[in-house]
Formats: structure tokens, sequence, C-alpha cells
């Protein structure tokens, strides 16, 4: 178990409130299990708010379990997307007086029971932090993946991302980016700032915590990562054809058009975004492989990279064509 930061008071109140936003799609036992690790928390969220779908009446259920035990509320959205699930949580806290943190769970974590407190903890004794993120220890198959980083969120000047969220050790540090599984944020760093409604995909929506939170450090605001705001993080089914480890074609596309919005519409100073879609356009990720990794992909023969390749061009001119038809609305940070 983590303790709470030194000083930090462990009761179950706060004189800040925090409201944990939780979107969820058909995955009923996870759902259950994050809200069993909520009600074990050193400091209770002063609401929490879980975003289904209308037609998912798995979920309707679980709540129904909840509702005497919890301060749970739920917000129905049709359209599906985990961007507008939480798009639509986020108008409904921007709604209340006094809210003054979002932290945003996956269904199917478990957050340990001094997440909440180590968050609180956090944001009183730093107010320049707009927001939190921290390590979701992955579960697959009931296996922990293990490892250590100690690079994690970050944009190296050559253009290349750093995750490793997963695999975070050591102290609290400024990070460039956060994981949606598990991060926070104060309303005061959001204000209008929403998930970006461009980004392609019926459920995941890949990349959606990346613009997301380079936009809340777009802001002005430190984003910070403590491996010990931690959750456990037990990886459930995808309802699309986004699936892990093993996309699609239009899942890959899809990501690799989020992928580049993002880094044409969030990534700043523009030396660094000139720099990330360098290394975007001539590396590439697995999924999203640029110039050098698709001739590597022919050269062995490799099918499956060379079409993911195929689509990564596709998906580059249409998010070049999307950002010049729409903008970005970003200032530049400097400017």
């Amino acid at each position: 178990m983590t303790a709470p930061l030194k000083g930090a008071a462990q009761k179950i109140s706060s004189a800040t409130r925090h409201t944990v936003l939780i979107p969820t799609y058909k995955r009923p036992d996870n759902l259950d299990r994050c809200l069993v690790a909520l009600s074990k928390q050193e400091m209770d969220a002063s609401q929490i708010l879980v975003v289904r779908r209308e037609d998912d009446t798995l979920t309707q259920e679980i709540l129904k379990k909840w509702e005497t035990k919890l301060p749970v509320e739920e917000v129905c959205v049709a359209a599906p997307g985990v961007v507008y699930s939480l798009n639509a949580g986020l108008d409904r806290i921007a709604q209340r007086e006094g809210e003054s943190t979002v932290c945003i769970l996956d269904d199917d974590t478990a957050p340990h029971p001094f997440w909440l407190a180590r968050i609180d903890a956090i944001f009183a004794a730093e107010p320049s932090v707009g927001g939190i993120g921290g390590r979701d220890h992955i579960y697959d198959l009931g296996i922990l993946q293990s490892g250590e980083a100690s690079d994690v969120g970050i944009i190296r000047w050559y253009g290349r991302f750093v995750g490793n969220h997963h695999l975070g050790t050591g102290a609290r540090r400024d990070v460039d980016y956060l994981k949606g599984a598990n991060m926070s944020f104060r309303m005061a760093a959001i204000g209008d700032l929403r998930f970006d409604t461009r980004l392609l995909g019926t459920g995941a929506q890949v990349h959606n915590d990346l613009a997301f939170s380079l936009g809340v450090r777009n802001r002005g605001w430190r984003i910070v990562y403590d491996p010990a705001v931690a959750v456990d993080h037990f990886r459930g089914e995808r309802f699309d054809s986004d699936k892990r480890g093993a996309p699609a074609l239009d899942a890959a596309e899809n990501t690799a058009f989020n992928f580049y919005l993002t880094l044409r519409c969030y990534v700043q100073p523009s030396y660094r975004r000139a720099m990330a879609l360098l290394y975007a356009r001539m590396i590439g990720l697995k999924h999203t492989p640029g110039l050098l990794r698709g001739l590597w992909f022919r050269l062995k023969s490799n099918t499956d990279g060379v079409a993911f390749r195929a689509v990564s061009v596709r998906a580059w001119q249409t998010a070049r064509e999307e950002v010049a038809r729409t903008g970005c609305g970003v200032k530049e940070i400097g400017a």
C-alpha cells in the first residue's frame, strides 16, 4: 500500500471537491471492481460520475447496486466513443459551482487506497500543477507486467514520444502528457477545454488523453507524474475494431489520423512540433509507421507492416486536410 505525501491528512474529507469521472461501456464486472476500490479510499470523492451509453443496461444494473453505497451519479450519452462520454461528464461537472478537480479513471482500473488522498495533497501543495497522473500497474490474464522506467510521458527533443506510464518509478516529476486510465485535472486548468471531437474511432479514440493533457499544459499549467498515484489496470475488452495489440486496418488508420492531428494542433512550441512531425513522418510508431519503418517492412516482406504503412500515409494526408479546414484554435506558447 502506498502512503500519502508526508504531512497529508489521512481523513475521509477534504476542503477540495473531487469528482471521479468514469466512462464505461458494457464492462459491468470491470466497473464493479473499480467502484469497490473507490469505496475503500482513505479520502472519499465528492461525486462519482459514471457515463454510459443509453443502450448499456448492464452498466445501469451495476449502478443500481451502488447508488446507496457511494455518491454515484450517471450520465447517459447516445454517441459512441470515449471522447463524447468524457465531454458529457466534463459538461455536467462544469455546471456545478465549487467543483475543483476531475479525476478520470478507466472502468477497468482499481485505484489504490491512497490514490485520491495523494492527488488531493499534490494539488493542495502545488498551485501551479494543473494535471496529475500516476502509474497504472497492468495485469494481463492476471499476470502483472514487470519492469521499471524513469522516463515517462515525455517528448524527446528529436520528436519521439515515450509513454511508460505503467512502468514509472522514482520521485514525482513534471512530464509532457498523461495516460487516460489515470489522470486528474483542476477544473480551473481545464476551463472551456474539451476532448477533441475530431478524433476518430467508435470506442477508444486513441490519443485523446495525449491531446487533452497537452492542451492543459499549453495553457501554462504544469503536468506531473507521481508513481504513487497508483491504480491496478486489468485491461478490459474493447468493443470496436481497435483490439489491443492487433488493431484492424481501419482502427490503425484512425489511430494514425488522431496522432497526426494531435501533433499538428497540440505539440508546442513550434520547434518541438516540427521535430515530432519529422520523427512521425520518417520513423513513426508500430501501427503508424513512417517512411523508414515502412521500407524496412517491405524489405522483410512484412505484409501487415506494409498495409499499416499504406493507411498511415492516407491518414497523414487526411489529418493535414482536416487541420487546414478546421484550424487548431491553440495559441502558441510565448506568442
